[in-house]
């Protein structure tokens, strides 16, 4: 679907005639795509993700916004959202545009091109995503987006221009390392920690640590083989009782997808082998200016060696080699994380009505549980694990 060229206004209050905005499918080839969401750090709205994200259910529509009409116009902005028939609490008959992979993605963002009118795109991305809705004048759903995101003021610009009305939640806490000079510098304390675990693992049988378990991702039978000892190690964790398996279900198909078909170069899967058997690994998300950990896990045996800890360390000295700018590990209160912090924020969840006479108690009370209450149940499963010291669970990434 192409929409017409009309003129957007900028924030300098310049009409912007040459934005072209279109709506393909996630399959559809959308060129400069990969490269706008790696300038932009957007780990969760990249080309791989998102195919990835289909077998959530549904499909997933790509709004795209170029400068001019040529196909190799520079691409200026990107919005993979879904449209949900099944109306939010409160609000009958309205379907629901969210963004592609709410749920198991950590954030959600509108990525922008540096340099390019940001609230000119978004208005025009948000206009082509509410048009591909159809007629009845969707609800905006939009999750995970970080109070470090300018996303949250766009929406609300566009929202204020067009009488719609917003509503916005905290939703979750994400705790964040960003680079110093002092990281370029090994500590000794940090090498003695790590030659103590590679010591104690080494009384328990022949140690390997794993650079990349997974370097050949179109070798179906060695991904298959993976993705089942990555199962076993979650289901033989000390809390496995108690948290999610990742691997399972829908988010573990999402997870193989991705694993199939992300480049190799814009995903980390390390790991250590005892005796040639997997017993912990960490799957991180890379960017050129940003690497985060999303799922971390180890088996009961090597719980109180510190092998999570090592896998951190080795995944912290490499962020750095890469020339990353932050370290992010993303959402959760785990106590380990706050080791390496340099800072915490907070993610919001907007949501934006077709206009201001929708009744929004039912719809209140059914954001209680995910903004007010859970974040409790999380510090008390954080203060709960403290006597470990190593990564042990994300209680929001597969929710």
């Amino acid at each position: 679907m192409t929409l017409p060229p009309s003129p957007a206004p900028s924030r300098t209050g310049v009409p912007t005639p040459s934005l072209v905005t279109r709506v393909v499918t996630a399959a559809d080839p959308v060129p400069g795509w990969e490269e706008l969401t790696a300038a932009t750090g957007a780990l969760f709205a990249g080309p791989a993700w998102v195919s990835a994200t289909t077998v959530l259910g549904g499909p997933v529509r790509v709004a795209t916004v170029r400068g001019g009409d040529a196909p190799d116009s520079p691409l200026l902005g990107v919005l993979p959202f879904v449209v949900d028939e099944t109306p939010l609490p409160g609000v009958a008959g309205r379907p629901v545009v969210r963004f592609a992979g709410t749920g198991p993605s950590d954030y959600g963002t509108v990525p922008v091109a540096p340099g390019a009118d940001r609230r000119a795109v978004v208005a025009a991305l948000l206009d082509a995503a509410v048009a591909a809705a159809g007629p009845a004048g969707p609800v905006l759903d939009l999750q995970q987006v970080s109070d470090l995101d300018p996303t949250a003021q766009d929406v609300r610009a566009w929202a204020a221009a067009r009488g719609r009305r917003v509503r916005v939640r905290a939703q979750a806490e994400t705790i964040r390392r960003t680079f110093g000079p002092e990281d370029g510098r090994e500590s000794k304390n940090r090498r003695t920690k790590d030659r103590k675990t590679l010591k104690r693992l080494g009384e328990l049988g022949t140690v390997e640590v794993c650079g990349e378990l997974l370097p050949d991702p179109t070798d179906c039978s060695l991904t298959d083989g993976l993705l089942a000892e990555l199962r076993a190690v979650d289901a033989a964790h000390p809390n496995a009782d108690h948290r999610n398996q990742p691997w399972t279900g829908a988010t573990g198909d999402l997870l193989a997808l991705f694993l199939r078909t992300a480049d190799p170069a814009s995903r980390w899967l390390t790991g250590v082998r005892l005796d040639g058997r997997l017993v912990a690994y960490s799957f991180e998300l890379v960017t050129d200016r940003v690497v985060a950990t999303y799922l971390c896990s180890y088996r009961r045996e090597v719980a109180e060696v510190g092998v999570g800890t090592l896998l951190l360390h080795d995944v912290r000295r490499r962020a750095y080699a890469h020339g990353a700018v932050v370290l992010d590990l993303l959402r959760g209160l785990e106590p380990y994380k706050f080791r390496l912090a340099t800072s915490t924020h907070v993610s919001r969840r907007i949501v934006v009505l077709p206009d201001g006479r929708l009744r929004w108690t039912a719809l209140g009370a059914a954001l209680t549980w995910r903004q007010d209450l859970r974040p409790h149940v999380q510090r008390v499963r954080a203060w709960r694990s403290r006597r470990g010291t190593a990564p042990q669970d994300r209680p929001t990434s597969a929710e």
